[in-house]
């Protein structure tokens, strides 16, 4: 959601460099139209855990609170800032980054072209690494995108 934000504000606001960390302009899920009808009825809904839980008893409790539930209003809400920030994209003129994981399972390598078809800004490069949306910031490659954030925002 950071990223949807990130390009609302850049829209707006004249902003020199911008990051975006698997922005969900686009997402997989083909049940996700559907959530604002059913955010009407469904408050939260449970839903099973598939990833091993981290050692640390925090840490695993927070991903059991976070990923233990799917909340469909919250998801709509979502839905529309990716339609937002999709007709702001034009008017998008900082220098962007666009990092996404390979094998995300919420947003796909295509909004590569998405972002890079529409944004108006003149410097534009992208970076797809391997591995999973939870890789961009905890798996193997943080260290990288870091480096890379930083190089661009900096830069």
């Amino acid at each position: 959601m950071g990223g949807l934000l990130a390009i609302l504000l850049a829209a707006r606001f004249p902003v020199k460099s911008l990051a975006l960390l698997a922005p969900p302009l686009r997402t997989h899920d083909p049940r996700l139209p559907f959530t604002p009808l059913l955010g009407l009825f469904i408050g939260r809904a449970r839903r099973e855990i598939f990833e091993e839980l981290p050692a640390d008893a925090e840490e695993a409790l927070l991903m059991r609170e976070y990923r233990g539930y799917r909340y469909p209003a919250q998801t709509a809400g979502i839905l529309t800032l990716g339609r937002l920030a999709r007709r702001a994209l034009p008017r998008v003129s900082a220098d962007t980054l666009t990092i996404v994981a390979r094998h995300d399972a919420y947003v796909p390598e295509s909004v590569i072209p998405l972002i890079e078809g529409r944004i108006a800004a003149e410097r534009r490069r992208h970076l797809v690494l391997e591995g999973g949306h939870r890789s961009l910031l905890e798996g193997i490659g943080k260290e990288r995108v870091r480096d890379e954030v930083v190089r661009w925002l900096v830069g």
